[in-house]
């Protein structure tokens, strides 16, 4: 059943009743029936509390009578974050829940996979100092090619079921992938959530990294995948948004013209045909942030976007980027190519699917948005993925560490 969301300010809890004032009455009381239980988040006391109302509005139409149910502490980070564009939302009982968890562990150590090359073995650490573990195991390439095979063939499998099924059912076609990647032996179940996992990724001589669906086999945790490299500062300038779309693919247009007319406000925004760009590309120098819905592929084992006919794995002039979205096929499959450059070139993170994307099963990106904070794109992904979990399950986050494995 569906659940009113309000930040202090758009609604005011005093005592036993919640005030709402003039200018936000009338949509906010449409929401609202009797006993009905509402998530009141305030900021500025880090707590959320649940309260069920008890009558109707008073006499002048904006007050209602509610009786107190439960407190929960709340981080004003994640407050603001969720409400970074909108003071009130409607969603399922169950979001409450686990955003209540998500603050409960986001201040515990991530647990660290680091997956590094030695010869022709693959190592894999991995560390939980919440419960004093470290471990490691050693993959041969013989191995490590058995278990890549199971994993791709898998990987293509749903791939091809994508591209005949626009409503497919997701929790079965990612079951078989799950079981391949459960094959790791680490010293932890996939039965864990909403811990951080933290998967430090080096590539081998060649610049191949490994893949492993970490965000299939947990749904439930914030996984980041970090690739080798530097990070430079961000400038907030101006808040530029550039948007680069298919007139091929009719979801790349709805989203592209949803995405125009809800971030116009907000934004300084360009918005470009993918077969026009490569005129245009020196934009990208100013550009904060950037999405992309068009063709994507993996090409000689380099993730790459087309545009103009012809596939490219970088993007020139990127300077002071601090989210790249690529909502198109598999450039997230490896770091190589696309997402590492655009990485390398300054960019703080970079979102993307290892999956095939056809038009008629594209994620809408719009979902994202209505809870993205220009200074948190992780967090504004987390609390995404826990609003849609479909978030999680096609596109991967990826960002870059310093210091070497």
């Amino acid at each position: 059943m569906p659940m009113l969301f309000l930040k202090a300010g758009v609604a005011n809890l005093n005592g036993g009743r919640l005030e709402i004032p003039a200018q936000s009455a009338l949509p906010l009381i449409e929401k609202m029936g009797r006993n009905n239980r509402i998530a009141y988040f305030d900021p500025v006391k880090e707590a959320a509390a649940l309260v069920e109302l008890t009558g109707g509005p008073g006499r002048k139409g904006t007050g209602f009578p509610v009786s107190p149910v439960k407190t929960y502490r709340m981080s004003a980070e994640i407050i603001e974050t969720l409400f970074c564009r909108h003071p009130a939302f409607t969603f399922e009982k169950t979001f409450l829940n686990r955003l209540v968890r998500l603050n409960d562990t986001r201040e515990l150590p991530a647990i660290g996979l680091y997956f590094s090359w030695d010869g022709d073995s693959l190592g894999l650490t991995y560390t939980d100092p919440l419960n004093l573990l470290y471990e490691r195991t050693v993959f041969s390439r013989r191995d490590l090619a058995y278990l890549a095979d199971e994993i791709i063939g898998t990987l293509n499998d749903i791939n091809n079921e994508l591209r005949t099924n626009p409503d497919p059912d997701y929790s079965r076609i990612f079951e078989p992938l799950h079981r391949a990647a459960s094959a790791l032996p680490l010293p932890f179940t996939s039965d864990i959530s909403f811990r951080k996992i933290d998967a430090y990724y080096e590539p081998d001589a060649g610049g191949n990294y490994p893949f492993f669906p970490l965000e299939i086999l947990f749904p439930e945790c914030f996984i980041r995948n970090l690739i080798p490299g530097e990070r430079r500062s961000f400038l907030k300038k101006n808040r530029s948004f550039t948007l680069v779309y298919s007139q091929e693919l009719t979801y790349a247009m709805k989203e592209t013209a949803e995405l125009i007319d809800y971030l116009r406000a907000s934004y300084k925004l360009e918005s470009y045909p993918e077969n026009t760009f490569r005129e245009y590309q020196d934009e990208l120098a100013a550009a904060n942030y950037f999405h992309y819905n068009g063709h994507g592929e993996i090409r000689d084992g380099r993730g790459c976007l087309l545009f103009d006919g012809r596939w490219s794995d970088r993007l020139p002039h990127v300077k002071n980027m601090r989210l790249a979205v690529l909502n198109c096929c598999q450039t997230g499959f490896t770091p190589q190519g696309m997402v590492e450059n655009l990485l390398a070139s300054g960019a703080h993170y970079v979102i993307a699917s290892p999956f095939d994307i056809p038009d008629n099963t594209a994620y809408s990106f719009l979902k994202f948005y209505r809870c993205f904070s220009p200074e948190n794109p992780e967090l504004s992904y987390i609390i995404s993925s826990l609003i849609d979990p479909k978030l999680s399950s096609f596109f991967r986050l990826f960002t870059n560490y310093i210091r070497k494995v």
